[in-house]
């Protein structure tokens, strides 16, 4: 019998003898079994930002809202030593593996309701594919952004994607506010790549400013860096369609119906 990777424990004790313990659950793969640990679901249990290294969901799950997010998907790894105490975005939560690193157009969480989905997801593909291919590059400064709730500080790397990436902003926002309603960014939004996290507001010396000090290494490993953006990735609830912008020759399949 090949056990399931995520194991759903019983909401009563009357069930829990016809069902199988992650414990006593035969190997899969190899599986570690603290990772079987890990994904053992208790029935009815609140979040728990201790399972998350601190991070708390700054809008809760509401049945008939799926949270979206349309962004620039970047596979150059990026590290800057700035210090310790950065929870790395390039590394997934188990520490298995990269993960990669994206530019959003969409502010986080934005959150479309079910009968607006599927026109969202169209307006923004004939928006994407009105625009051509461009390149954004990465001029080495680094600066410590917060989430709405002050609830983190990110690290994050600035980009430049001129007049192409100003102009899919400009479309991105125009068809996100006509058919959700709301801004897409305030005036002040800079365009960046977040490479690492920490809990709480910033934590730099504020009459520093919001800029921290990278190293030439650095700055000349960033700036060797180039993006050629030819799709976009829509995530709405789980589901990833990729849109590619005019002229790209060999499109990424498409989920979009």
């Amino acid at each position: 019998m090949t056990s399931r990777l995520v194991e759903y424990a019983s909401s009563s004790s009357s069930s829990s003898s016809s069902s199988e313990s992650v414990t006593d659950a035969p190997s899969s793969g190899g599986l570690p079994r603290a990772l079987r640990d890990l994904y053992t679901v208790e029935p009815g249990r609140p979040p728990d930002p201790g399972f998350h290294n601190g991070r708390v969901r700054s809008v809760e799950g509401v049945r008939g809202l799926w949270p979206t997010h349309l962004s620039i998907e970047v596979l150059e790894y990026i590290q800057v030593d700035v210090g310790g105490g950065w929870h790395p975005l390039t590394q997934d939560d188990f520490g298995l593996g990269t993960r990669p690193l994206h530019i959003s157009l969409t502010t986080t969480p934005l959150m479309v309701p079910t009968h607006l989905t599927t026109p969202l997801a169209h307006a923004l593909a004939a928006a994407v594919a009105m625009h051509t291919q461009f390149q954004i590059k990465v001029p080495g400064d680094v600066v410590g952004l917060e989430n709405d709730e002050r609830t983190r500080t990110f690290l994050a790397v600035v980009v430049d994607g001129g007049k192409g990436l100003e102009e899919l902003q400009r479309d991105v926002s125009r068809v996100v506010e006509g058919v959700v309603g709301g801004a897409v960014f305030g005036s002040a939004h800079i365009h960046h790549i977040s490479i690492g996290w920490r809990a709480g507001g910033t934590a730099w010396d504020e009459e520093e400013g919001t800029t921290f000090v990278v190293t030439p290494k650095d700055r000349r490993a960033l700036s060797k860096i180039k993006i050629d953006v030819a799709e976009v990735v829509l995530k709405i609830g789980n589901r990833i369609t990729r849109l590619p912008l005019r002229g790209t020759l060999d499109p990424v399949h498409r989920t979009l119906d």
